[in-house]
């Protein structure tokens, strides 16, 4: 009888050890998530504002001139998303002298996972990249960033708005780069963008 008391009370010490260091380790994720969406929130933090921007019919020019690298390859269209069109040069957006990217090409060229939905009028687009979520609003300034789950997140209004012209989404470049820990490097000389993949 004493054996089996021993053996329950040894039996409930080491749960309860377990316990505590699994507390632990999820405490410290927890702390690691949070920290990371901080230095995410506060690198951007530059190309944000404080209020919504709602896009509507501003000029925008369709640039043929500037020319985007991805890790050392031209982009160009998707051939999953363009088909009569795969391999033909993206064109750049401007607008408010800013540059944006078609979100659709500049994922399949990287891999990265798209899912699209809407929420009463309003359409959205998430984006999946590592542990990192992205939530854009089509047309509109409001993005969530999402760090390993959806419970640690940070809603942001970047500076410029998501806008979908002739069919297509089209994000600001700094601010998709900066998010997902890329570098992006401008040759205005020859109107050429860089982006490389980049560890955060």
């Amino acid at each position: 009888m004493r054996r089996v008391i021993i053996l329950i009370m040894i039996s409930t010490m080491v749960l309860t050890g377990c316990s505590k260091k699994s507390d632990n380790i999820n405490k410290e994720e927890i702390d690691n998530n949070v920290s990371i969406l901080d230095t995410i929130v506060n690198k951007t933090d530059y190309l944000t504002v404080d209020s919504m921007i709602r896009y509507e019919d501003e000029e925008v020019i369709l640039s043929d001139k500037k020319k985007v690298y991805v890790n050392g390859e031209e982009l160009k269209k998707s051939s999953k998303y363009n088909k009569d069109l795969a391999d033909d040069e993206v064109k750049v957006l401007l607008f408010r002298d800013r540059s944006l990217l078609p979100l659709r090409d500049f994922a399949d060229a990287l891999g990265i996972t798209l899912e699209w939905g809407s929420s009463g009028e309003k359409q959205h687009v998430y984006m999946y990249y590592n542990d990192i979520k992205l939530k854009f609003y089509v047309n509109s300034n409001k993005c969530i960033i999402y760090v390993d789950n959806d419970d640690n997140n940070k809603e942001v209004y970047i500076e410029t708005p998501s806008i979908l012209y002739e069919g297509t989404l089209y994000v600001p470049i700094r601010f998709l780069t900066e998010v997902l820990g890329m570098q992006v490097d401008w040759d205005d000389n020859n109107s050429i963008i860089y982006i490389k993949k980049g560890e955060f």
